[in-house]
């Protein structure tokens, strides 16, 4: 008898990429759909302005008629911050963070403090299932 390894378990994780735009002038990205994929990486953009990325995640409202989105924390409450060292880069990610999260977006800060982009930029999300 032959036991399948279930598709969760197995070895080699599929990867893919979604570009998600912060548009100049603001600090939040667009909303992105993650389905049933999770967040495993960031690629950083040169230009990027910001020392820190910081989440929200949401889901469909109470009433059914949007997104509601709310800032990201883990299991001790500590906001899920991602230290940015330098732009145009690639930075690994705690899936753990984001298992379970259906909806995403992001925030670029410094110390905190969410700061505005002077350009258009697009961070490229790296998602596996």
């Amino acid at each position: 008898m032959v036991v399948k390894v279930p598709r969760l378990m197995e070895l080699s994780v599929r990867r893919h990429y979604v570009d998600v735009n912060i548009y100049a002038g603001s600090a939040v990205s667009e909303i992105v759909d993650l389905e049933r994929s999770v967040l495993t990486g960031l690629l950083i953009p040169a230009g990027m302005v910001g020392n820190e990325i910081a989440f929200d995640a949401g889901g469909p409202n109470a009433a059914g008629t949007g997104i509601g989105m709310f800032p990201l924390y883990d299991h001790t409450d500590d906001e899920v911050v991602i230290a940015v060292g330098g732009v145009d880069r690639y930075i690994d990610t705690d899936r753990r963070h984001f298992w379970g999260v259906r909806f995403i977006s992001l925030k670029t800060r410094t110390n905190g403090v969410q700061v505005v982009q002077n350009a258009d930029i697009v961070v490229r999300l790296i998602v596996g299932e």
